[in-house]
């Protein structure tokens, strides 16, 4: 399957085939799974061979969601934790060799290979902020502009895996898109589908995010106690029936529109086309993205729920009549600042700011539950 940026160089066949030790493999995959995912559900299992190649999957039973068009997302993730495995590799003075396997119905995505030669193309800088990328959702101060090198950097860096970087940093057109993503955030919690799906993601205690590993800790919200209270009455979808019965959506929409509106710069990442490849392709590019922005010193906060509900209108179905007409009015509304093209792949929105680090960081599941060493 043809790649292109440092995914074709790494697709190369390996010259002097190296098998890392168990030791290694576990560092490279513990440096895969913190990478990020939608609703950080961490849709992914790694397989380690004896000979030293290693199998990536997406996790089917975890990464089921309306939002999970086709398991685009699952691949983006996925394409995002190889990235970070090439990254840790180079460190090592490795190459990682990408075999993208054509869809078939099964769950394996890729296969991978190291050798032991420099690697080429690889920043590998970017390495030592595999650890400290994290969302932030900080609300950042507009006036607080972002020089236009760092965007440059952002961009080159999005371009180096095949990619292409959108940036906007005007204010007017920073308030569309918020008024964009805050009815998106409105369609997805007045959905009882949706909701229901949204809901199941959250941790509402510290001790439940460790427990299981996964999903958005409501303290990475940054939200006031206030703010915790009324979503916490939203969890019910009755709640939510009885607003909209009274005609109150409108608050739905001000969180998202908020944050966006209090940021220094909104991106748009796409890729050529709409394949599971081009997924993939962009999730490597992603986590070059973030990883970029991380040495930065930025705040990254994913804006997901724009393009997956645009993945799905354009490609799918599922919504109702009204949903339908919402989005294709707020597609057209974001076509104004942004260059949308419906043949491209929409891999992720994100706002950038200036603020301090995030007060919690989302969980992660233990490296074996992800990871297996088969028996030879």
């Amino acid at each position: 399957m043809a790649q292109t940026g440092r995914a074709a160089e790494a697709a190369t066949s390996p010259a002097r085939e190296y098998a890392p030790s168990r030791e290694e493999l576990r560092r490279l995959v513990a440096h895969a799974i913190l990478a990020p995912s939608g609703g950080n559900v961490q849709a992914w299992r790694f397989e380690a061979l004896p000979d030293g190649r290693m199998r990536c999957f997406y996790d089917a039973a975890r990464a089921e969601n309306f939002l999970d068009f086709a398991f685009s997302a699952s691949y983006l993730a996925l394409g995002a934790a190889v990235e970070n495995i090439a990254l840790s590799a180079a460190t090592l003075g490795l190459t990682t060799h990408v075999e993208l396997l054509p869809p078939d119905g099964s769950e394996r995505v890729c296969d991978l290979r190291f050798s032991q030669h420099p690697p080429q193309d690889v920043p590998l800088e970017l390495a030592s902020q595999i650890e400290r990328r994290c969302t932030n959702r900080r609300l950042g101060n507009p006036k607080a502009s972002i020089a236009p090198p760092s965007l440059e950097r952002m961009r080159a860096a999005a371009s180096g895996c095949g990619a292409n970087l959108q940036l906007v940093t005007d204010p007017h057109a920073l308030a569309e898109i918020g008024a964009v993503v805050g009815v998106c955030d409105r369609i997805r919690l007045c959905s009882e589908l949706m909701h229901r799906e949204l809901m199941a993601e959250v941790r509402w205690t510290p001790e439940e995010a460790a427990r299981t590993g996964d999903g958005v800790d409501v303290q990475t919200l940054e939200a006031h106690a206030a703010q915790i209270w009324v979503l916490k009455r939203l969890s019910n979808y009755r709640n939510v029936q009885r607003l909209m019965r009274l005609g109150v959506q409108k608050p739905f929409e001000q969180m998202g529109a908020d944050s966006v509106r209090k940021s220094s710069a909104v991106g748009l990442l796409t890729v050529p086309g709409t394949s599971h490849q081009d997924y993939f392709t962009g999730g490597r590019a992603l986590s070059s993205v973030w990883l970029t922005s991380t040495a930065l010193e930025l705040g990254f906060q994913p804006l997901a729920v724009v393009p997956c509900m645009f993945a799905r209108l354009l490609r799918g179905a599922g919504f109702t009549s009204e949903q339908e007409s919402l989005l294709r009015a707020q597609r057209a509304r974001l076509g104004k600042v942004l260059q949308l093209r419906d043949v491209a792949g929409e891999v992720m929105m994100f706002r950038l700011s200036h603020v301090s680090p995030p007060s919690t960081r989302a969980q992660r599941r233990p490296l074996d539950a992800v990871l297996t060493f088969p028996s030879p």
